[in-house]
């Protein structure tokens, strides 16, 4: 125990920061006040656990899911780790007592994994079941040890390996005296605790590690419980080596009196037959009999499985990881009975079998077919199917979470879990879109130099606002290569106070630039000319102006700029973004034979209109007549944009020969400083700055 002394404190909250702590260890705190008169404990203590620290084990060794080629994936999958002395795992590299020190975490060290150790041989073979987050190609997992001060973690010990509906899992590996009975001494490595009484069986060598022989009159009884009551669904699966085929049937899993009616003890069996045949049953005051023709051998190790889903009508049987027979015959739901599961034997008097049986396991879960596969192929061979990868001198990174995401940088994070042997050089890639762990794919790669073991990553600017990007990390050293195992993305925000730059119209909307294609794949007009100031007109900003061209009465002209907001179409689907539009002209003569018209268009994916807001030629009470030919005027105007937007077009009109005469009067017509703006509300704290931007002037 540690006393710690504060000092003086007023009323009101205490804190202390305690560094030093073991990591996967669970603390105990009390608080305790005294003063001139009195001395107080608070009235119970807090317990809190420390979290797992990877960095504090010595050694680590990758574990691939390498036999496993199916698309789908099985999920908590419990897969058998044979460990055995190897140039990547040393018995001697155990700190703590015994396999204390022992862990296991998914690929991106971000879970610590359930296990249950079967049995420790530090001068052989070791067997771990693991549960496996995800097993699919490419899928791997890490062991770790060598920490002194590791303790044992409880989840070794109740039954969180066997988290995805199994009722109970008998290893059959518990040392017993050949004959004895009576005593409850066949454990159950689920929390449901379904022990088995032992009925003369005895432990021999077996497929996994150990298992039961089980001679004539001897059978394992599990007492009945809630947990092994069947319901809609059901898998059955046991490893089987018969010395002699039954005269009649050979018990493997058997729950029930098939003798009555009664719905209290309708039930469920697998069992051998005399011919060779495997035979699952189900009985409901009449037989649901499900057989397959002569497939098991003598002396030969088979995995037997049997699935049963009432709901959906259908059973199949499965032997060495193959299905060889499936029905789809109407039968009736499954139901509980208060009837003990026997093991081996239905009674100690009839119908046992002659032979071993290892990993026997009840499920409440219709298994799949790659399931099954994958269980019949980790016990058939650990090694081949979860071979001990490459360990501790290959380096090994992860990527994380990015930060500090802005609309034009962000930080992207990893972390280097092992350097591995000597040192290790780190690389950042990133692009829009997935290069995967191909370089030559990304769009850009960034040298980080040689990295130690922790956090690494790089702040990234120039980046596109409302843009998503994907980046990943890879570590090299002198025996190879790694990458993070999965690809991170990110999307940058919303630009509310810089929207446009050269994506729109260059840099300004006022002709300045060459690079503005007013009309181009839109409406363009041969009547507008981009030119220089003349005669004595002074542009607002520049040197250029739009002026009318026509060659006589009764021509007008229309031109129209295109600004492209795809990317911003989910700023607009609230309603709160406002525009402004403004535009401003001039004609150089008096003439009142001429009207200036303007205005913007909206658009969406479909290119279909939202809405047009300005001054339409069509409407002649909607015409701008200039009222001082000397002076250049502007007319504004404002609205919401309208949600969907994923295109604005901005329209500029002159209509000539109002007064319907042959008079070329468009030459004197002019445009000049465009401005088209977003008015955004404050999505981030205010900044310095108008919340009025202009996108391109």
């Amino acid at each position: 125990m540690t006393n710690i002394i504060i000092g003086l404190s007023n009323p009101g909250p205490v804190s202390l920061v305690v560094s030093g702590l073991l990591s996967e260890t669970a603390y105990y705190y009390r608080f305790a006040a005294s003063n001139a008169f009195s001395n107080v404990c608070a009235n119970a203590s807090t317990c809190f656990t420390t979290e797992f620290d990877p960095s504090v084990y010595a050694h680590r060794m990758r574990i691939p899911a390498a036999a496993y080629e199916c698309e789908d994936p099985l999920v908590n999958f419990p897969m058998l780790v044979r460990l055995k002395e190897s140039a990547f795992f040393d018995y001697d590299q155990f700190l703590a007592p015994g396999d204390v020190d022992l862990r296991f975490m998914n690929s991106n060290m971000t879970e610590v994994l359930a296990y249950e150790i079967e049995n420790w041989n530090v001068a052989g073979n070791s067997h771990v079941w693991v549960r496996f987050p995800l097993v699919a190609p490419d899928a791997y997992i890490w062991a770790l040890w060598g920490n002194p001060t590791a303790t044992v973690p409880p989840y070794t010990e109740d039954g969180s390996t066997w988290s995805e509906d199994f009722r109970a899992v008998w290893h059959l590996d518990d040392v017993v005296a050949n004959g004895a009975a009576g005593d409850t001494n066949i454990l159950d490595s689920t929390e449901n605790g379904n022990d088995g009484v032992q009925g003369g069986n005895h432990n021999v060598n077996a497929r996994v590690h150990q298992g039961q022989n089980f001679d004539v009159g001897e059978q394992v009884c599990v007492p009945d419980s809630p947990s092994l009551s069947a319901n809609d669904t059901l898998t059955l699966s046991s490893w089987i080596k018969l010395d002699s085929h039954p005269d009649s049937y050979g018990v493997i899993f058997n729950k029930g009196n098939d003798l009555t009616t009664s719905s209290a003890v309708r039930h469920f069996s697998l069992r051998t037959r005399n011919n060779n045949r495997l035979h699952l049953t189900h009985y409901d005051g009449s037989f649901y009999n499900l057989e397959t023709g002569n497939v098991l051998s003598l002396s030969t190790w088979h995995h037997v499985a049997a699935v049963i889903d009432s709901g959906a009508n259908y059973r199949a049987i499965y032997l060495d990881g193959e299905r060889i027979l499936e029905d789809a015959t109407v039968i009736p739901p499954l139901l509980g009975n208060i009837m003990d599961l026997k093991l081996g034997a239905y009674s100690a008097t009839k119908w046992e079998i002659d032979g071993i049986m290892d990993e026997a396991r009840i499920s409440a879960a219709r298994r799949s077919s790659n399931w099954i596969w994958a269980a019949w192929a980790n016990q058939l061979d650990p090694e081949a199917f979860a071979p001990l990868g490459i360990g501790w001198p290959l380096p090994s990174i992860v990527n994380q979470e990015a930060t500090s995401v802005s609309y034009d940088s962000a930080s992207m994070n990893g972390f280097v879990i092992s350097t591995g042997a000597g040192p290790a050089q780190v690389t950042l890639y990133y692009g829009t879109s997935d290069g995967e762990t191909t370089p030559s794919i990304w769009n850009e790669a960034v040298p980080l130099g040689t990295q130690t073991d922790g956090p690494v990553g790089s702040f990234v600017s120039g980046l596109e606002d409302v843009t998503t990007y994907y980046y990943r990390f890879r570590i090299v050293n002198a025996l190879g290569e790694s990458w993070a195992p999965d690809t991170m993305s990110f999307r940058t925000r919303l630009d509310q106070f810089a929207l446009g730059g050269t994506n729109y119209f260059g840099d300004n909307m006022g002709f300045e630039s060459p690079g503005v294609n007013w009309g181009v794949g839109l409406l363009g007009d041969p009547h507008a000319y981009v030119m220089a100031g003349l005669d004595g007109i002074a542009p607002l900003e520049g040197s250029r102006i739009l002026q009318g061209q026509a060659t006589g009465g009764g021509v007008n002209f229309d031109l129209w700029g295109k600004i492209d907001f795809s990317k911003y179409t989910e700023a607009f689907t609230n309603g709160n973004i406002r525009f402004m539009f403004t535009m401003h002209y001039n004609r150089a003569s008096f003439t009142i034979d001429t009207a200036f018209f303007g205005g913007c268009t909206f658009y969406d994916a479909d290119g279909f209109s939202l809405g047009f807001f300005g001054w339409d030629p069509i409407f002649a009470n909607m015409r701008i007549a200039d009222a001082d030919p000397n002076t250049w005027e502007s007319a504004s105007l404002t609205n919401t944009v309208p949600a969907a937007t994923e295109e604005v077009r901005i329209r500029l009109s002159i209509n000539e020969n109002i007064q319907d005469d042959a008079v070329n009067e468009l030459l004197a017509h002019y445009y000049d400083d465009i401005q088209f703006a977003l008015v955004f509300p404050f999505l981030e704290p205010p900044k310095p700055t108008d919340a009025l931007l202009m996108i391109v002037r």
